[in-house]
């Protein structure tokens, strides 16, 4: 499951990784309320910078990670794998039916 803490630069051996995770076995998760991804996201496909949804930690006042950051992981994997994002969608939609019915 790729989660949106690899769109970090400094994480390009670990998305690396994905290049060979087969296209019927690929998930997508935020890793949400751990794991921040990028403060700003380039999206090619759209032409904009994304900025994450943060929420904040009531008890320490720290930004930690939201549910809605969802789409910008599909936007960011979809982009590295040089496919649309509905594309991707549709893929990832199929395996977690076939995963959890």
């Amino acid at each position: 499951s790729f989660p949106g803490y690899f769109l970090h630069e400094r994480k390009a051996r670990q998305r690396e990784t994905f290049r060979d995770v087969p296209p019927d076995r690929l998930l997508i998760e935020t890793d949400a309320p751990d794991q921040l991804p990028p403060e700003e996201t380039r999206s090619a496909e759209c032409g904009t910078r994304r900025k994450f949804h943060p929420l904040t930690d009531a008890a320490t006042g720290r930004a930690i990670n939201h549910p809605a950051n969802l789409g910008l992981v599909y936007e960011g994997l979809a982009e590295f794998l040089g496919e649309p994002t509905e594309t991707l969608a549709v893929r990832v939609e199929e395996n977690f039916q076939r995963l959890f019915g």
